[in-house]
Formats: C-alpha cells, structure tokens, sequence
C-alpha cells in the first residue's frame, strides 16, 4: 500500500481526530465504500502490559478523513 493507491474498506472499525485526540469508532457507513490512501501512519497501541505500533492508513472516504488498521482495508488498483 502507498499514497495514492486506490483501497475498499472491509470492515468499518476505524480512528477519528478531534483536536489532539484520536478516537476508536465503529463505522459501518463506511465498509464496502472506495477511498484514496492520503498518508501512512503509524499508531501507538497500548496493551495490558506493553506498548506496541500498529500500522494504520489515513483514506479519504465517502468526503471524510478516516484513519483504518491495513487490515481493515483492499487494495483495488495500485497508484503507478
């Protein structure tokens, strides 16, 4: 996956911002629908007794920002 890569969203669990704050959210408008890849991030996860990264993908969907764990999304066609 990189920018510009064109991603359907498999399931609608995914991340919103609001100010300095990031948010879990379920959003289920959203599985099935086709979005751009506008930046790859990296998200701090915090475990029971660790702290982890997890890969997560910042797509333009349905005329929103919408951060998505890569698994949570296909590529469809691949930006040359």
């Amino acid at each position: 996956m990189k920018v510009g890569d064109l991603v359907r969203v498999i399931n609608g669990t995914g991340y919103f911002e609001e100010g300095d704050y990031k948010y879990s959210c379920m959003w289920s408008e959203s599985a099935g629908q086709v979005g751009i890849i506008v930046e790859l991030a990296t998200r701090k996860v915090f475990y029971h007794d660790s702290i982890g990264n997890q890969e997560t993908v910042k797509i333009l969907v349905a005329g929103e920002f919408a951060e998505f764990k890569r698994l949570a999304l296909e590529v469809i066609n691949e930006s040359r």
